[in-house]
């Protein structure tokens, strides 16, 4: 009698952590691997920027990020689930319907997955995954501007190529 009340809690304690653990599955599963093959450099320019315009689910692509910098990565399907990875697809930084938006704390690379469903599904079903980055200055130019001076007075100045 003690051995099958002590094997009924072992069983219902494994059944409880196998449920806990699928209940946060991760996705980070890319069965279609990375597309495009070579790492994206946003501009940052506070414009969203198409990483790739025929991406499919269950795949991902490489974005660099700067540290201190927010980014909004997004499908063009507002029901796509979207995970981030910043440790080679190791562990989920962050994730969300449709998009995210998270402030990278290093300089480095993230995944950008993108998947149907929380059941981490995918289909060759082609979509749009974007990022939008940068920040607005009080003064209303983007920051980073080589030729921004700071000064509200100026904003909208047409300026030459060398900013003079």
């Amino acid at each position: 009698m003690h051995f099958t009340k002590m094997l009924t809690v072992c069983c219902a304690i494994m059944l409880s952590v196998t449920f806990s653990i699928n209940a946060d599955a991760q996705c980070l599963s890319a069965g279609f691997g990375q597309f495009p093959a070579t790492t994206f450099t946003p501009l940052c320019n506070t414009s969203a920027e198409s990483i790739v315009t025929n991406a499919w689910t269950d795949e991902y692509s490489v974005v660099a990020v700067l540290a201190g910098t927010e980014y909004t990565f997004a499908s063009s399907v507002s029901t796509h689930l979207v995970t981030i990875s910043a440790d080679d697809g190791l562990t989920e930084t962050t994730s969300g319907t449709g998009s995210v938006t998270w402030t990278a704390p290093a300089d480095g690379e993230v995944r950008f997955y993108t998947h149907l469903s929380s059941a981490c599904d995918g289909a060759q079903i082609s979509h749009t995954r974007s990022v939008q980055c940068g920040s607005t200055c009080p003064d209303g130019s983007v920051a980073g501007d080589p030729c921004d001076d700071m000064d509200a007075s100026t904003v909208n100045d047409v300026v030459q190529q060398d900013c003079s």
